[in-house]
């Protein structure tokens, strides 16, 4: 989900004042959704990614699924409101957020970033799915067709929580290793920050 500016904030609003019904669809979304359905590249049992974006601040919201052959939004599967990260999309660069990993919550998985957060046991309350990032690194593969790209890592920074935007089921990125963390009450620990405060 792309962070809206001050001045867009108040175009919304007052479109919303004026057309309480319909506002929404006279604005731009700032949702966007890589559909899982049309990946740009499949290698080794991976699929590659690859959107045109508005550059601005981002916040990884939620993982959805799509079928194969779809062209529909994807259903979101995992809303990533209990602590997840934001991300800078410059303009005139690839922005790599290396792979997003997922697994079902009720099973164990062989997923490192992942192996320790799943319950590995049905929690009698519907599948839920865990989410982790796994960073990008000049060791990941990159399809052919991109390498001649100007690709720079993304360069994560912890969010806390924020209101369940998506009606999903509330998840949250598993930690990643110097940039955030979870006390032992849920809260993230920004592992950036000097004061190590949740941000």
């Amino acid at each position: 989900m792309r962070a809206l500016s001050g001045e867009e904030l108040e175009q919304a609003k007052a479109l919303a004042a004026k057309d309480p019904r319909g506002w929404q669809d006279k604005i731009e979304s700032n949702v966007v959704e890589p559909l899982p359905g049309r990946p740009y590249a499949e290698k080794d049992a991976e699929e590659f990614l690859f959107i045109s974006v508005k550059p601005g601040l981002y916040v990884l919201g939620g993982v959805a699924v799509t079928g194969r052959a779809s062209n529909s939004p994807g259903i979101v599967i995992a809303s990533l409101c209990m602590g997840t990260v934001k991300f800078d999309a410059k303009p005139g660069v690839v922005t790599d957020l290396g792979a997003i990993l997922v697994a079902p919550d009720d099973q164990p998985t062989a997923i490192p970033e992942l192996s320790k957060v799943v319950s590995g046991k049905d929690m009698g309350y519907g599948l839920g799915n865990q989410v982790a990032i796994r960073p990008a690194t000049p060791a990941m593969d990159t399809p052919d067709t991109l390498r001649a790209l100007p690709f720079v890592p993304a360069d994560y920074q912890a969010l806390g929580a924020l209101p369940n935007y998506l009606g999903a089921h509330i998840s949250r990125v598993a930690p990643i290793p110097g940039v955030f963390d979870y006390d032992a009450d849920g809260q993230v620990i920004d592992l950036r920050s000097a004061s190590g405060t949740s941000p």
